[in-house]
Parts: C-alpha cells; structure tokens; sequence
C-alpha cells in the first residue's frame, strides 16, 4: 500500500485548531489539526466524526473563506462562522492559512443523463476542438460548437442531442427508449461524417466524436498519443489519464454521469479537482494558498486495488501542497496517513472525544483505541 509518512509538529507547523466543537454527542471539543499533510478521523460508528468533520468543521470553513465547495446536504453557517447548524457551534483558527475547502462525498454529481465524465472533468472542450481541425469540418465551416450533443447546430434534431426519447407514464416510471433518428448516437448525419484518423491497439480506425463518446477512456487515450502535433488532443488526454490515474480507464467517456456509483461519483468528483489544479499551474504556477480537501470514507465499496489507486491520487493532492482530511475505517488508508484523529471511545453519549491522536505507529500503541487495537492486530 501507499505510504509516505509526513513529520508532523503540531506546535511549528501549519494547523488548522478546532476548539468549542459542540453538536450532538460532540460537546466542547478541541482538536489541533496539522495541514499540508494527509490526516485521517476515525472511530467507531457512531462516534462523532461526521459531525465534527461535516456538520461542524467544513460549514465554518465555508463562512470565512471565499472559495467553498458545500456538500449538497449542508446547512447554512452564520453570518460570522460559529454557527455551523441550527445547534452547533465552534470556533477555527489557522483558516488564513487556506485558500479554499472542498468536500467530497458520495453523494450523486447529477441527474440529468446528458453529462458525462467527458464534460465533468472539462476533456469534452478539446474533445471539440480536435474534430473542428479535421479538413471536412473546416471546409464545411463546423466550429467546436457543433460537435456538441447541446448545440443546436449539430445535435439531433428529434431527441436534441439526448440520444433517446423519454415517455412519461401516468402511474409508473418515465420510460426511456433510443432516439429512432439518430439511433442513440446524439448528432445530425452531417457531423457523423466529420472523423479523424489514428491508430488503437496497432490498427488504423477513423472516428466520428460519437465513435470517441462510446469509446473507453484507456481506448481514447490511446487514440488520442497518436495526435502528436494536436495541442486540443494532448489537452483532451492529459485530462483523461488523470481518470486512468483514480482506476476510472473503463469508464466510456460518454456514459452517463446518473448512472455511475457513489464510489465513481467520488472518483470522477476527485478528478475534476486534479484536472483542474493541473490546468492552473500550467497557466500561473502553483496557487499562494493550498486546498483543504475533505473526504467522507472515499474507499465504501471499493476493491483494494482499487483503495491503493485511490491512496496515489490521495497523496498526489498533498505532494501539490495540499491538505486532505478524511473520515475513514479501511486499515489500510489508515496506515497510509500522516496523522490520525481517533474519535471515541464508543458511540451516542459515550463518543465525541479524542481518544488518541498520532501517527498511525502511535495510535498502534495506543490502549485506549480501538483503532489502534485493529492496527496492531492486523500488522501482526
């Protein structure tokens, strides 16, 4: 597994101090926090550490910096960033150190069938432009703005580029079937005429932005190395690795963004962030104040092949300088951290307290974690 321990000094190093921490069986807590290195909350179901981390900790960011992302459940902070709900309440200091706070859960990332992980993580942009350089579409006169299934100047005239029709019923589900016109494929025969040439797995294809839509993302990936001149493709696969990056590479790159799982919805969520940290620094260099990325228990689900993908990509966003804090129960995620909050020592009114905090060694040696019971057992 993935493992680059981080020293940590809570007293000279950057912090982020939660004190006041009050909701539910949370009660007056106080917890420093050590940024620029991956911190992992843990303890028993029950014990508190969604709301310290969710209902407490990120609403308060969210009231002081400009830059926030909310979790679509989130309550409004007050005016002045101690209120996080409508009882609770804490205090932070060290949020000037951050330039903005994300959280990412497994909640959905939309409903509508027309997104994509193409257009979500901003690949679909030089997808177009790459087809607007082809000769047939620059005799025709076709910008990038038509190779869009949400452009009128191209998508299909009867399902609008949605690529199936929907039919409501009166009494039971809306029923979707394939667009009779254009067979599911989303443009006008015109645009469907528009390919580009490479090669995939040593043989020569030629493909319609349609073609490129049904394709996988390790597919279009190597479609797309063969475009060596291109700076629209070099762009589009740059984009599309880092899906490879996170385990995604069978994803289609049209399939739709309602239809993933909350582990992909995580993933794909993870990855718009690194596509467009990497798109930034290209342009200005890295950012004067680092990212705090909350994560709630990223690896439900997962494979643990999968866990240890997801731990690279985890560690790439510290590298860059940013700080990750996430709540978890994998051993292994465990293991990889810098530092480790223990929650406890059991759940509803016998929780909300900090029973051990460390590296995870010293949480292994701890006899009042749980935790730390499990992380002894399982290295033996």
């Amino acid at each position: 597994m993935v493992s680059a321990h981080r020293l940590i000094d809570l007293e000279k190093g950057p912090t982020l101090r939660v004190t006041q921490a009050t909701l539910h069986n949370v009660q007056n807590l106080a917890v420093a926090i050590p940024l620029n290195c991956f911190v992992v909350i843990t303890g028993v179901s029950g014990s508190g550490k969604s709301t310290l981390v969710r209902e407490l900790i990120f609403p308060t960011l969210c009231s002081k910096l400009k830059d926030c992302e909310r979790a679509p459940s989130e309550e409004e902070s007050g005016p002045e960033g101690e209120k996080c709900s409508p009882e609770g309440s804490c205090r932070l200091q060290g949020v000037e150190q951050l330039g903005s706070a994300v959280m990412v859960d497994q909640s959905a990332i939309g409903r509508t069938p027309r997104s994509n992980p193409a257009v979500y993580i901003g690949a679909f942009d030089f997808l177009r432009d790459l087809f607007a350089e082809a000769p047939l579409a620059q005799q025709r006169g076709l910008n990038s703005s038509a190779f869009s299934f949400n452009s009128g100047q191209g998508n299909c005239e009867k399902c609008r580029g949605a690529g199936f029709e929907k039919i409501e019923m009166q009494f039971l589900s809306d029923v979707f079937i394939r667009c009779a016109e254009c067979k599911g494929r989303r443009y006008r025969p015109h645009i469907l005429e528009v390919k580009v040439n490479s090669r995939l797995s040593g043989a020569e294809v030629s493909w319609s932005i349609a073609d490129l839509l049904e394709a996988t993302v390790d597919d279009a990936v190597d479609f797309l190395g063969e475009f060596s001149t291109s700076r629209a493709a070099r762009k589009a696969a740059d984009s599309l690795k880092v899906l490879q990056e996170v385990g995604l590479g069978y994803l289609r790159l049209g399939q739709p963004i309602n239809t993933l799982s909350g582990g992909e919805s995580q993933r794909l969520k993870l990855v718009s962030h690194l596509a467009s940290f990497a798109r930034e620094e290209r342009k200005a260099g890295k950012p004067d104040k680092p990212t705090l990325f909350i994560f709630d228990e990223p690896t439900t689900g997962l494979h643990f092949q999968d866990v240890e993908i997801l731990l690279r990509a985890l560690q790439r966003l510290v590298a860059a300088g940013h700080s990750l804090i996430v709540v978890e129960h994998n051993l292994d995620v465990i293991r990889s951290a810098d530092w480790v909050i223990d929650l406890g020592p059991e759940a509803g009114d016998a929780g909300g307290k900090v029973v051990a905090q460390g590296p995870p060694r010293e949480i292994a040696s701890s006899p009042a974690s749980l935790t730390g019971m499990f992380l002894s057992k399982s290295a033996a």
